[in-house]
């Protein structure tokens, strides 16, 4: 998962997604590992950023499984050099 820079930290997004997945898994009867802390990596230029939604979008495909797509998910647009004109 790439997360924009959000005003809550790195650390509190990580627990939120974490309690919220595991809850609804273990409505659906299935079982969710999770390390015990997040893996959080501060990317400082678009180029990372852009690197990183291609490793997240290519692992589902290595497993020999469909690109994932969901609704609430948006492509990056160059945040924050997205309103810069060259």
């Amino acid at each position: 998962m790439v997360v924009r820079k959000h005003k809550h930290r790195a650390e509190a997004m990580i627990d939120q997604f974490q309690s919220a997945s595991r809850l609804r898994f273990s409505s659906l009867g299935e079982h969710p590992v999770w390390t015990k802390r997040g893996w959080r990596v501060f990317l400082n230029t678009p180029t990372e950023v852009q690197q990183r939604i291609q490793y997240v979008e290519g692992n589902p495909l290595k497993e020999g499984l469909p690109r994932q797509n969901w609704p609430f998910v948006t492509p990056y647009d160059g945040w924050p050099f997205h309103k810069r004109r060259s």
